[in-house]
Parts: C-alpha cells; structure tokens; sequence
C-alpha cells in the first residue's frame, strides 16, 4: 500500500502547484488514511503538515480524516 499513499501524496503536490487546493487537500487526506493504516510514522506526519499548509475549509472525506488526524496527534502537530 505504501505506493499508492505515495502516489497520492505527489498528485496532491502536483494539484497544489496548478491552483488546485481542493483537489490537493482530497488527494493528501486520502494518503494520510493509507499512510495511518500502514502504520507509516514520516508519511502521517507529512501528510498532516501539507493538510495544515494547505488551510481553508476541508470537504466530506477530507475533513473527516483530516479531523481523525488532529484528534489523534492532541492537534499539537507533533507525532508521538
């Protein structure tokens, strides 16, 4: 599973330098649920730090694991 997280995380990257900050949040809030299930520390990590970046209001799917990410991390930003 790791590639597919990672292939999301370079098309959120890409959505995100073509203007499209809603497509990017979509694409790096999917990655950051697969990174979480693969127990991937340095892939939640900067997944969460490009959903903060990213800021504005989150949609649907995205909000709720961008929500799940923040309530597991005490929304300090820092990785247990």
């Amino acid at each position: 599973m790791r590639p597919p997280a990672t292939a999301l995380k370079k098309l959120a990257a890409v959505a995100r330098a073509q203007g499209d900050a809603e497509q990017a949040r979509a694409h790096y809030a999917e990655s950051l649920s697969l990174y979480e299930m693969l127990g991937d520390r340095r892939g939640i990590a900067e997944c969460r730090e490009c959903l903060e970046d990213s800021g504005g209001p989150l949609d649907g799917e995205a909000e709720e694991n961008y929500a799940r990410a923040q309530s597991t991390q005490g929304g300090s930003g820092v990785i247990s």
